[in-house]
This record gives structure tokens, sequence and C-alpha cells, in this order.
């Protein structure tokens, strides 16, 4: 449990780290287009109600893959499921601002029984592999931070 609560703690921290990267400044955009970012984000999530890892981490860097490996994505899988339920669909995309040169991100919203999850993918500019996802919820927020 204690190993859990790190490794999730971890992969917040990261994430919170790379969001401050890509929140605010000059717009730009990612390799990929709009739509190909929605259905991206339709096959991870779909891919956490799976439990399979590979097409979960499909299109991230090495980086990013390297800070989840599998014992972490079913740590963060059965917190996501526990807290905010099942993925059910994307319902809105919208381009965010970049705050530090080089990265955008998408900001997904998406619908899961419990509630509604705030899904960020992290691209470089021009790039098309994800440098960096996180999610934000209510419900999910209070999971990760209970003892």
């Amino acid at each position: 449990m204690q190993l859990r609560k790190t490794t999730l703690v971890l992969i917040l921290l990261a994430s919170l780290t790379l969001a401050a990267l890509a929140a605010c400044g000059p717009q730009a955009t990612a390799a990929v287009s709009e739509a190909d970012v929605t259905t991206l984000a339709e096959e991870k999530m779909q891919a956490l109600n799976d439990g399979d890892y590979a097409p979960f981490t499909a299109d991230f860097s090495d980086v990013l893959v390297g800070a989840i490996p599998e014992e972490s994505f079913q740590d963060l899988r059965e917190t996501i499921l526990g807290a905010s339920g099942r993925f059910e669909s994307v319902t809105g995309l919208r381009l965010a601002n970049a705050k530090s040169p080089g990265y955008v991100n998408y900001s997904i919203t998406c619908k899961f029984e419990e509630e509604e999850v705030l899904l960020t993918l992290v691209y470089a500019v021009d790039g098309e592999q994800v440098e960096g996802i996180f999610f934000n919820a209510p419900k999910l927020n209070q999971a990760m931070q209970a003892p």
C-alpha cells in the first residue's frame, strides 16, 4: 500500500511539473491534429478501463514510459476506477497555451461513471509523442491524497 501511494504521488508530482511547464504562454500546436488527440485520449482511457498497459503507453515518449512502469499503471488504474469509475466518453477538447516554450497541452474533458475528469496530454511543439499525462477531478484528487 505504501509503495502504491508513493508511486501515485510521484506520478502526480511529475504530472504537476509538466502541467506547470505547459500551462500559459504563446499558443502553439503539436504535430497531431485535435481529431487524432481525441481518438488517442479515447484509446488511452479504454486501455485504462481494460487494464491494458501496452495501448495505454503507446505513443508515449520513452521518458514518460519510464516514469509509468506497468506496476504504477495498475496502481493508477485502481485509484482512478475506485474514485471516478470507468471511462465512458470524451466530451470536449481544447488546446491550452504553453507556459514553457517548446510544449503544448491538450485538455480533454472525459465523462467517467462517477465524475467528469480533466485529462491533460502534453506534447512537444510539433511533436507526435505524449510527453506528459495527468488527471484532475475532485474525487480522484481526494483519493490520491488519502492515507
